[in-house]
């Protein structure tokens, strides 16, 4: 599905949602649930790419339901995968708090991943431009290193909330700190974007109206 010029979410998995973005670097964000490396395949050569064409990866946080086909992706294409310092403790598995649930699914769904986490990967941070395009927005709470990213008026919203006709909140059994997600949430009004997606919602135009009525909500 074409949400932007260039800008698709692939249809991998109805659980979790990852994206390609064709120019100017081919990139994907996030890579949805273990075990659907050829279901990946199988979007992007719809759309007329390879595997081999990927050059960078960008995770928005380290739960497995978004990192699951990164390193057997990465083995195929080489990318470079980003994900910011403050979740790299979680994806090593050095730290391992948080509610209880979102422990219990990372734990039951990393037996699927055959390669094991992402590693190594670059670090990002807020206000970062990853050449040139795509813009970093640091919003913690839902893990300590969750990111936005901006490009192309695209909001790329991970986990930080659910887009769809109402905007909504991430289920607090999977959020690490509720307070400091709602603050991120707030923080999101002054960025510049006409459409929101997200990890776990469908794509919605009209983005910012929505973010301000949901904010108002909080």
């Amino acid at each position: 599905m074409e949400i932007a010029s260039g800008v698709y979410q692939l249809g991998v998995s109805r659980a979790s949602n990852c994206f390609f973005i064709r120019e100017p670097v081919p990139t994907l964000i996030d890579t949805s649930v273990p075990g659907r490396v050829g279901k990946v395949a199988e979007e992007l050569l719809k759309l007329g790419v390879g595997l081999h064409e990927l050059r960078r990866l960008i995770l928005t946080h380290y739960h497995l339901d978004h990192i699951g086909n990164a390193q057997a992706l990465r083995r195929v294409s080489g990318m470079r995968v980003y994900l910011h310092p403050l979740d790299v403790p979680y994806l090593l598995g050095e730290k391992h708090s948080g509610p209880l649930v979102a422990r219990a699914v990372n734990g039951l769904m990393s037996s699927r991943m055959r390669y094991g986490p992402p590693w190594p990967v670059l670090p990002i941070e807020d206000g970062q431009l990853l050449e040139g395009d795509i813009q970093v927005v640091h919003t913690p709470g839902h893990t300590p290193g969750h990111v936005c990213l901006l490009q192309g008026g695209v909001l790329f919203a991970g986990d930080a909330f659910v887009t769809g006709e109402k905007f909504r909140e991430t289920p607090p059994f999977f959020t690490q700190d509720r307070v400091r997600s709602r603050e991120s949430i707030e923080k999101l009004r002054n960025c510049s974007f006409h459409t929101a997606v997200s990890g776990h919602g469908q794509p919605t135009a009209g983005a910012p109206a929505k973010l301000e009525q949901f904010v108002s909500s909080l």
